[in-house]
């Protein structure tokens, strides 16, 4: 992220599927996997809160994703998608030394454009998710 002034940073951010989720109850395709990984822009601003050496930081990211279904045991992709997703976060930071800082956030994940794939096994990418963190360098 590159700081502008001294509460505003912009930069970038996403999330990826490290590995195709399993996705189980389809009589077709038995042995089916969910594939979903966006990208997009990143603006947060920061400010102080009232403990010595803690800020608290909203973050917002808009992207753009795509979410896939593939047969595990072909790997032929049966259905495709692309997304829209909006992601805002709330960052609560504690300087432990001038160059440490640990975290905890909570965000949710809004998408939109999920028309091509199975609706009722991606209702979970669309939710709350909680986080630790570190973060390195004089910030």
């Amino acid at each position: 992220m590159t700081t502008i002034g001294r509460h505003v940073a912009l930069g970038g951010g996403g999330a990826l599927l490290a590995r195709s989720r399993r996705i189980q109850g389809d009589p077709i395709y038995p042995d089916r996997g969910l594939g979903f990984g966006y990208g997009g822009l990143a603006v947060e601003i920061t400010g102080p809160l009232v403990l010595p050496d803690t800020d608290v930081s909203v973050r917002w990211l808009v992207g753009a994703g795509n979410v896939d279904f593939t047969d595990n045991t072909t790997g032929i992709r049966l259905e495709s998608d692309n997304v829209f997703v909006v992601e805002p976060e709330l960052v609560i930071r504690r300087r432990l030394t001038p160059w440490l800082r640990i975290g905890i956030s909570a965000s949710h994940r809004f998408m939109r454009g999920v028309d091509g794939v199975d609706t009722d096994a991606t209702g979970d990418m669309e939710s709350f998710a909680f986080g630790l963190g570190v973060r390195l360098g004089p910030l």
